[in-house]
């Protein structure tokens, strides 16, 4: 099953019994890349968190990006993983 980082941290490792540690683990795979979503902040030229605006409740877990050159400071969503130990997402067989 998918997940983002911060559910996967939530959940059980099979082999050990304790709290899974995501992306910390050899076994950890990531989602195939099928784009990211992204929020320009309502100040765009912002450096910090704190300077971009209110972060909109659909970003709640997104990860704040800085503007930087060409990019405007941005919430962008985090990419999903899976266990290693389980089949590959759409690769069932």
């Amino acid at each position: 099953m998918i997940h983002h980082k911060d559910e996967a941290l939530k959940k059980l490792c099979p082999l050990t019994l304790l709290t899974c540690v995501a992306d910390d683990c050899m076994i950890w795979r990531w989602a195939p890349y099928k784009g990211q979503h992204v929020y320009v902040a309502d100040n765009p030229t912002a450096t910090s968190e704190r300077d971009a605006g209110a972060k909109p409740a659909h970003c709640e877990r997104w990860e704040f990006q800085p503007h930087a050159q060409d990019e405007p400071a941005q919430w962008v969503e985090p990419r999903q993983g899976y266990c290693g130990l389980t089949t590959p997402p759409g690769d069932h067989q």
